[in-house]
């Protein structure tokens, strides 16, 4: 009896839906007409599972080794269900004299903020290849690098955060740093960069390389897209975000939302009110706050209201706005779920990192933030004792893990979650 019994496309599309991402890729061996059935069903997995502005951030997290869709869908499907299928190593990575203040990674490439203001370039075997020097004197609050027109490239730039000055240096080192000052608050995404003044007034511009035609020196440029003005107070809380097309900005409890690529080439842009957070005790002045907004979707804060009252941790659906006013979804107190304090948050895809005082690491699966329990973590990681306050965290992906590196006070240590063998 013959045994290949041929099977409509469509029938064999059904069979192979209800495989994993894993099994799909051992079965694209088969034959060549398997992968093409296969290449297409992921692609409609993808498309179906993971939210576009997702992908895109995934794509440019995942290592050169590999940016497949295939792989960036076998982690994503992983890590839908942390306690079951992922497995994590906690190694030491960098030790520094200095205090560290912040890290990220790219690639091979791991970029550790010193309190001299200075800036280390590490690859993955610890080796210590370049050093940006410090253009003021104060330590970085936040590194990013600027990728290259191809992901697998070596990155564009780097740009390191001080307080209200953001350095860009060339990452080749060949061209002039420029710097970009005066800014409360800074953010990037890719090579486009927005910071927003002490007298609200919101840059928005594109780095390119060219040279000075005053000077003739070849330097890192600023090609100014947009300039808007905020009509409002600038204090100590404001926060900001950038995607694809999109800046997002929280100014104490309001939100606003410019259009960085609209069809316009006007440079004057118009920043619209989107919305109004009813943060809890509102009315009370904040003596601190940290927020991560999630593309114009969620917006995620931490606060300390009063000297006198813990921290407060909130949940806010910007699609939930009625009559302008967003109230959170969830709220915690935050003295009622922990004994430490929450000194960073990292969301990463529908993972929430949060980092704490005592140098604990908590991840979260979060599939609904409505349904959010922080006293229901999928995964606590201990520091060393000495390592001290979790200060910063950054991820990198490869095929069948993610590497979370996570700064402290005096060392990056590697979290790494790799499928479970089962």
């Amino acid at each position: 009896m013959s045994r290949n019994i041929q099977l409509p496309p469509e029938i064999i599309e059904l069979i192979f839906s209800f495989c994993d991402c894993a099994t799909l890729k051992v079965l694209k061996s088969v034959d060549c007409d398997w992968r093409s059935l296969i290449e297409t069903l992921i692609q409609k997995r993808c498309s179906r599972n993971i939210p576009d502005l997702d992908l895109l951030e995934y794509k440019y997290k995942f290592s050169k080794d590999g940016t497949k869709l295939e792989n960036i869908c076998e982690n994503w499907e992983n890590w839908q269900d942390i306690v079951n299928n992922i497995e994590f190593e906690n190694v030491s990575f960098i030790y520094e004299k200095k205090y560290i203040s912040c890290v990220a990674v790219f690639n091979d490439y791991v970029a550790v903020g010193l309190d001299t203001g200075a800036v280390h370039l590490y690859n993955q075997t610890e080796d210590l290849l370049k050093q940006f020097e410090a253009l003021v004197q104060r330590e970085p609050q936040s590194i990013k690098f600027v990728p290259g027109f191809l992901l697998s490239e070596e990155p564009f730039a780097l740009l390191v955060e001080y307080t209200l000055v953001t350095c860009i240096h060339d990452f080749s080192q060949e061209y002039q740093s420029n710097v970009f000052d005066h800014q409360q608050v800074f953010t990037a995404y890719k090579s486009y960069i927005c910071g927003v003044a002490l007298d609200g007034t919101v840059t928005i511009a594109q780095i390119y390389k060219d040279e000075d035609e005053n000077t003739k020196n070849q330097q890192i440029m600023l090609k100014i897209l947009k300039l808007v003005k905020l009509q409002v107070l600038i204090t100590n809380n404001i926060f900001a975000s950038l995607s694809s097309d999109k800046c997002m900005i929280l100014s104490d409890d309001k939100v606003f939302a410019i259009n960085y690529k609209d069809e316009n080439n006007n440079i004057e842009g118009i920043a619209t009110e989107i919305a109004s957070l009813d943060f809890a005790m509102n009315s009370v002045p904040v003596l601190w706050r940290d927020a991560l907004i999630f593309y114009d979707k969620v917006i995620i804060t931490n606060s300390q209201p009063r000297a006198d009252t813990g921290q407060i941790f909130e949940v806010f659906l910007l699609e939930n706005a009625i009559n302008g006013i967003v109230s959170s979804v969830k709220r915690f107190y935050l003295t009622e779920v922990f004994e430490s304090l929450i000194t960073c948050l990292y969301l990463y895809g529908s993972t929430l990192i949060l980092g704490f005082a005592n140098g604990e690491v908590l991840f979260y699966e979060v599939h609904d933030f409505q349904s959010l329990d922080l006293k229901k973590y999928s995964k606590l990681i201990t520091m060393f004792t000495k390592l001290g306050r979790i200060l910063s965290i950054d991820v990198i992906e490869s095929c069948g893990k993610r590497e979370f590196y996570v700064a402290g006070p005096t060392f990056v240590r590697k979290i790494t979650g790799k499928l479970r063998i089962k």
